[in-house]
């Protein structure tokens, strides 16, 4: 979780020191690829420096090829040849099928890729091509995006140019980018035109819920699931869904573990459930071909997880995880109580009081035993004093439309999310947490 953590620090001050927005992003390609067809630069009067305020809080979105000093006319035909070679010239990656329908081409692999086909969305957005728009948004809807299944409303991220799918799965940065291309197409035609943009891309949720993150950062069930199935390195068991359940005692429910050991036991409140192992040899082995360390073992699933039908009683469900016969690794979920206090955690504590360094807090709701209550939606109460202030709070839920730049929030999952930046003097920051009804709690950050 170490690295996850760097990652993350590295691309909020990333975001804070451009002050770069969703809705500049697709803007500043464009322009990074005149700049890049452009063969005579032109010097610019100033140095250019970053924005203070980008353009989702100005309103204004920056030329900076104009603050080059280039024409706008020059800059106009530039971005108009680019637009016809995509889109109309002899190499172009758009074909249009039948009388409604297009697609975006990945002219190497020979396909459509939902990361292309989203590109193409958000170039046509921004060139008010409704028609454009409109066609590869129904090749995607008729080829890519499932009707129904456990997939239903994803898009599967490959398809061969005739609308036949090569993999079933989805890819998160593609679904992110449909939506978003949908939310400015419903800002810019309105919804009656047609197609009902907004509809579309599962408002009111506010980004793809796809993924292993949250928007937080916060791992999500699958994000175990992947580490069952390519880390080798480390035992990993993980049990879903939690057991604070909204059923009746004696409910049948059913219990999965993920594991990457070779076989996993279930117990609930101290009673076995029984060992289960994943099928081996794996798919695609060979016993006539193949090699193996081991003797193949009896199988009670073929899936990528393992699954128990239990009776729900409030206690705690743990799942243990085997390899050559020797436990290795343990999970356990517990039912948690009332909740009863703020529990926060702080990635790195001691920053650089440089004006961009940054704190990440995590929130949590917990009972009076220190277990996170997973079905706490309190309000919680930010307060920042010192050398640092807050720019951002989150709870991971796609479907919240509280604002990220307030000092408050609902939890979700009985958890939030807060970002601290030094505001470039060197001291000591004081965050506290309070919710209604809860024990408050605080915690020191260090600038130096």
């Amino acid at each position: 979780m170490k690295n996850k953590n760097a990652m993350k620090t590295k691309l909020i001050k990333t975001i804070c020191r451009f002050r770069i927005k969703n809705k500049m992003k697709s803007a500043l390609i464009s322009s990074a690829l005149c700049l890049a067809a452009s063969a005579s630069p032109i010097q610019a009067a100033a140095p250019l420096v970053p924005w203070q305020n980008g353009a989702f809080e100005s309103g204004k979105y920056r030329n900076l090829f104009a603050e080059m000093g280039y024409p706008q006319q020059a800059i106009d035909a530039k971005v108009d040849e680019i637009f016809h070679d995509l889109f109309e010239g002899p190499d172009k990656i758009y074909f249009e099928v039948g009388d409604s329908m297009a697609y975006i081409s990945d002219i190497k692999n020979h396909d459509a890729r939902t990361e292309g086909m989203s590109y193409g969305l958000m170039i046509a957005v921004q060139f008010d091509r409704k028609d454009i728009f409109d066609r590869l948004w129904r090749w995607g809807k008729k080829y890519m995006q499932h009707q129904d299944g456990p997939l239903k409303g994803y898009f599967a991220w490959s398809c061969k140019t005739d609308g036949t799918k090569n993999s079933e799965g989805p890819a998160s940065d593609g679904e992110l980018y449909y939506v978003t291309a949908l939310i400015f197409a419903s800002n810019r035609w309105g919804n009656d035109t047609g197609i009902d943009y907004l509809g579309e891309s599962h408002w009111p949720n506010r980004s793809a819920n796809a993924g292993v993150l949250d928007t937080c950062g916060f791992a999500k069930d699958s994000f175990y699931f992947y580490q069952s199935i390519w880390r080798r390195d480390i035992p990993v068991a993980h049990l879903l869904p939690h057991w604070n359940m909204d059923v009746d005692q004696g409910t049948i429910l059913q219990v999965l573990g993920y594991a990457n050991c070779d076989s996993a036991e279930l117990i609930l409140n101290g009673k076995s459930y029984g060992k289960k192992a994943y099928s081996y040899p794996d798919y695609g082995m060979t016993q006539t071909y193949g090699h193996f360390d081991k003797e193949p073992i009896p199988a009670n699933t073929d899936n990528l997880f393992l699954g128990w039908e239990v009776p729900y009683e409030p206690g705690y469900v743990e799942l243990v995880g085997f390899k050559d016969g020797k436990e290795v690794v343990r999970d356990r979920v517990e039912t948690a109580g009332e909740p009863y206090a703020i529990r926060l955690n702080c990635y790195q504590d001691t920053l650089a009081a440089d004006g961009l360094d940054v704190g990440q807090i995590e929130i949590a709701i917990v009972d009076e035993k220190g277990r996170l209550c997973p079905q706490s939606e309190q309000y919680v109460q930010l307060s920042v004093e010192g050398a640092g202030e807050l720019i951002g709070i989150d709870n991971g839920n796609s479907a919240s439309h509280e604002s990220m730049k307030g000092s408050g929030i609902h939890v979700s999952a009985g958890q939030a999310f807060a970002v601290i930046q030094s505001t470039g003097r060197a001291g000591k920051c004081v965050v506290r947490v309070e919710a209604e009804g809860l024990q408050s709690a605080g915690i020191e950050l260090s600038f130096i």
